[in-house]
């Protein structure tokens, strides 16, 4: 069994995850609102190569 404290901490990690992804999906309907997104050509951003999906190393390049 896992102490309090353990289990008190295990329960603030899953709270904080949950209020960020609240955030995170308030923030994906704000920006379907928008009326220049698109989805696909942000895709197509990031998948330089085209290769048909985004690798950590797309993410990283799109971020610098």
């Amino acid at each position: 069994m896992i102490s309090l404290e353990t289990n008190a901490r295990i329960i603030r990690i899953i709270l904080d995850i949950a209020a960020e992804e609240l955030t995170l999906e308030i923030t994906r309907q704000e920006l379907t609102q928008h009326p220049h997104f698109v989805p696909y050509s942000v895709f197509q951003r990031i998948d330089r190569k085209c290769v048909g999906y985004i690798r950590v190393e797309d993410l990283k390049n799109f971020l610098m």
